[in-house]
C-alpha cells in the first residue's frame, strides 16, 4: 500500500507551499511537484523531461491542475509522461485565452515555447524568429503561429518559415509592438466594465449629447 506521505492531503501541503511571484521560482514549483509525484506516486513509471518541459509550457496555476488531476487518477494511468503531454496538446491555443492578461511579448513567448515543446521538438524556433513575429502584434502573431501548427507536417523550418513570413507582411502591421503602452493601457479598460460605462457615459455627455 501507499504510505502516510502519498495521502491526498500531504500533496495538498506540498502544492500549497510558498507562493512566490518570480517565474524560475513558479517553474522550480512544477519541478519540485514532478519531482515529488515521481518518487511517490509514480516510483516505477516517472514522469519524464519531455513531459515535465510540455507542463512548464503551460500558466503555472494550470500546471498544478493537470499534475494534480494526474495524481487523482493515477490507478488508471499507466503512462503518466504521455498522459500530461496530450493534455498540454489539448490545451493548445486555449492555454493563451486561459492565460492570464499580461504583455503581448509574453504570450507571443509563452506560445513559441508551447510549439517548440510539443510540435517542433527535433526543430524549434530560434530566439531570432520569436523577435521578428513579436513586430507583429499578439493577435497576428497568434495567426501565424497557429497557420504554423496546422502546417507543421510539411514545415521542416518553422524558424525560417516565421522569419519569411513576417518579411511578408505589410510595413504597418508591424507597428503594434510600438503601441503596446496605449494598447495595454486600452486592454484594461476594456477589461474593467465600470470604466467601460465611465467611458460610454462620457462619450453621451460630451461627444453624442443628443
Amino acid at each position: 500500500g501507499r504510505s502516510h506521505l502519498d495521502q491526498p492531503g500531504a500533496a495538498e501541503t506540498m502544492s500549497n507551499g510558498a507562493v512566490s511571484v518570480e517565474t524560475g521560482e513558479d517553474e522550480s514549483k512544477i519541478h519540485r511537484r514532478i519531482t515529488w509525484l515521481n518518487a511517490n506516486v509514480f516510483p516505477d513509471r516517472n514522469i519524464n523531461d519531455q513531459a515535465l518541459a510540455a507542463v512548464q509550457s503551460l500558466p503555472v496555476p494550470r500546471g498544478l491542475e493537470l499534475l494534480k488531476d494526474v495524481e487523482e487518477k493515477e490507478a488508471k494511468i499507466k503512462n503518466p509522461s504521455g498522459y500530461l503531454k496530450t493534455a498540454v496538446q489539448r490545451e493548445g491555443a486555449g492555454v493563451l485565452v486561459a492565460a492570464e492578461a499580461g504583455d503581448g511579448a509574453e504570450k507571443i513567448e509563452r506560445r513559441a515555447s508551447w510549439l517548440n515543446a510539443n510540435v517542433f521538438q527535433d526543430r524549434q524556433i530560434d530566439p531570432e524568429a520569436i523577435t521578428a513575429v513579436k513586430s507583429l502584434g499578439s493577435a497576428r502573431a497568434m495567426e501565424l503561429f497557429k497557420d504554423l501548427e496546422e502546417r507543421k507536417d510539411q514545415v521542416q523550418n518553422p524558424s525560417g518559415y516565421l522569419k519569411a513570413a513576417v518579411k511578408r507582411e505589410p510595413t504597418m502591421a508591424r507597428a503594434p509592438m510600438v503601441m503596446a503602452p496605449m494598447a495595454r493601457s486600452m486592454a484594461f479598460t476594456a477589461a474593467d466594465p465600470q470604466k467601460v460605462q465611465k467611458r460610454a457615459t462620457w462619450l453621451n455627455a460630451n461627444v453624442f449629447p443628443d
